[in-house]
């Protein structure tokens, strides 16, 4: 996105007609009207433990090409309920995201983007939605709603990165953290994960709801072990 389209969408000047909101959002938004219970134990939870490999990792000029999670309630992860899927019709141009997680260039099989979206959301609910270094996702999953005219998602969330930083500095100085000894890899080395199909959205997915399983456990060692505790 250039410059000039950048500011004049900020001024609303190239805005088309507003689309109208998917009814599979209109269905998850209902989900939100009664409000969380913040009591709730962190073990009896359900957690929406997602990842998305793109074709790069610019938000302006990249996608989404495939989506994975797996669904953990009472601290179990459930594969009944799990997710794994490609869009089509993707132009994988970034060399070192290909090498990363194997997919071809302009691959033809998968989803189209919106049903893609749709099984996405249905997939979420209203769950506490979990990630490693979740930000990202979630800016490019919110990016492809915007695209078809819902607002961003409205769930908890919930970062494996974060939650072992806090773990590991409980006065919150992240400034002694190091990036690098939090990375996927670095943590499944940590707490003895071993690390299947890593770089595959379904793979990663899998490999951090383990690593969450772990986390929750050291949580509860520290006193938190509801929903509200994460806010102190």
């Amino acid at each position: 996105m250039s410059l000039i389209q950048k500011i004049s969408e900020k001024l609303g000047l190239n805005q088309g007609p507003k689309l109208p909101i998917p009814e599979f959002y209109q269905a998850y938004e209902k989900l939100f009207e009664v409000k969380y219970d913040e009591n709730t134990l962190l073990s009896q939870a359900e957690y929406a433990i997602i990842d998305t490999e793109a074709t790069g990792l610019d938000l302006d000029t990249d996608e989404i090409i495939s989506i994975g999670g797996v669904t953990l309630v009472n601290q179990s992860i459930d594969i009944s309920q799990s997710i794994s899927f490609y869009i089509k019709g993707r132009k994988i141009s970034d060399r070192e995201a290909m090498a990363l997680h194997g997919i071809l260039p302009d691959q033809p099989f998968g989803m189209d983007e919106l049903e893609a979206l749709e099984s996405l959301i249905n997939f979420i609910g209203n769950k506490i939605i979990v990630g490693h270094y979740i930000g990202f996702d979630l800016k490019m999953i919110n990016i492809l709603l915007k695209k078809y005219g819902a607002p961003a998602l409205k769930n908890k969330v919930l970062d494996t990165a974060e939650l072992t930083k806090r773990l590991d500095f409980p006065l919150r100085n992240y400034q002694f953290a190091v990036n690098k000894e939090y990375t996927l890899d670095a943590l499944c080395a940590r707490y003895g994960v071993i690390p299947k199909a890593r770089h595959t959205a379904a793979g990663d997915a899998y490999i951090t709801a383990i690593l969450f399983q772990k986390l929750l456990s050291d949580l509860d060692k520290k006193g938190i072990s509801q929903v509200k505790d994460l806010k102190r």
